[in-house]
């Protein structure tokens, strides 16, 4: 069994913003791809998807929690890392980055 959990695209950035899509993942050094994309990727390794959870509301109350208690607190956290937050919750909120969890058994 595998179960993981990760970022994935709910949907493409119009036209003229994909550059903050660009930014969050260059500073994640990782690019990220639709949940379709993890599925077929599971599919084509003999894994059948016992569970599947979109988690996205929880995304936005974590980073949002996050948000506040890092401007409740003079943070010594690095100015990129604060950029990546900011830019994952701007995804998130306008709908383009979600959160999800698969659970997946292996055949064979």
């Amino acid at each position: 069994m595998i179960a993981f959990e990760d970022l994935y695209l709910q949907r493409n950035e119009e036209i003229g913003n994909g550059e903050t899509l660009a930014r969050f993942e260059a500073d994640s050094m990782s690019k990220v791809v639709g949940l379709q994309k993890w599925k077929q990727i599971l599919t084509n390794c003999s894994f059948s998807i016992t569970r599947e959870e979109d988690l996205s509301h929880e995304l936005l109350s974590e980073e949002r929690k996050l948000t506040r208690t890092e401007n409740a607190i003079v943070s010594e956290k690095n100015p990129e890392e604060r950029e990546k937050t900011n830019l994952l919750l701007d995804l998130a909120e306008r709908g383009i980055l979600g959160y999800f969890r698969l659970v997946a058994e292996r055949h064979g």
